[in-house]
């Protein structure tokens, strides 16, 4: 990886537009310009400036119509003054340095099942995922009941179950998160209002739970390995 480029871990919902729009107009006054955006965003440094981002949710899909409505989405916002920096997993970002553009406006009910849409792909793959490593949750109590030692777990059922526990925590976060925000959306729409996004602030919580997931995904591997040796 060249010296000009850093990674950070973005780890953004389509429920957190406002959150990313934030951090990556931090991360350019910092110096620091997104150049590629993903799970693992990659920035090239540059020199600190003030930008306007813009991010908007486009839910994947396959085929040539998907293709053509999303470079004809992209050719309006650039035709409006804002300048395509990246696009990945259905959120595409966009940044301008004048303060004269407009913001990127869509019909409310349209973004609002944009976000469903992609929200609830993510909400169904974490519960699958929980489900199925609940299977090893039953597995390490009934072995546990029967008289194993907690030893003798460590190899498999314990890393599961621990496993299960952070995917079953990131599951309930997102679930949580997106009828809040579906909810108030609605609303916002209702009334005639912008509808609003989960902002830095708002998402810290989520942010620790996601801390939290990843630090259990830690020690599950370390059980693992641990009990490889036991």
């Amino acid at each position: 990886m060249s010296k000009d480029t850093v990674k950070r871990v973005t780890l953004f919902d389509s429920t957190d537009l406002t959150a990313a729009e934030e951090y990556f107009s931090q991360m350019a006054q910092k110096g620091l310009m997104l150049k590629k955006y993903g799970p693992i965003s990659h920035f090239r440094r540059s020199e600190p400036c003030k930008l306007r981002f813009s991010v908007q949710v486009i839910p994947a899909a396959r085929g040539e119509n998907y293709v053509k409505k999303t470079s004809e989405y992209v050719d309006l916002c650039e035709q409006a003054g804002w300048t395509c920096v990246s696009g990945a997993a259905g959120m595409y970002v966009f940044a301008t340095d004048r303060r004269d553009v407009p913001d990127v406006v869509t019909d409310p009910q349209e973004r609002i099942e944009a976000v469903t849409k992609q929200s609830i792909g993510g909400i169904i793959a974490s519960f699958l995922l929980s489900l199925w490593l609940s299977i090893k949750v039953v597995g390490l109590v009934s072995n546990l009941i029967e008289g194993k030692s907690f030893a003798s777990q460590m190899a498999y059922e314990l890393p599961y179950s621990l496993l299960w526990l952070s995917v079953f925590l990131l599951f309930i976060t997102k679930t949580v998160s997106f009828l809040k925000w579906r909810r108030n959306a609605k609303r916002d729409s209702a009334a005639g209002r912008a509808i609003r996004f989960y902002g830095l602030r708002a998402s810290r919580r989520r942010r620790i739970l996601l801390a939290v997931f990843f630090c259990l995904l830690a020690v599950s591997l370390g059980a693992f390995i641990i009990g490889l040796f036991i």
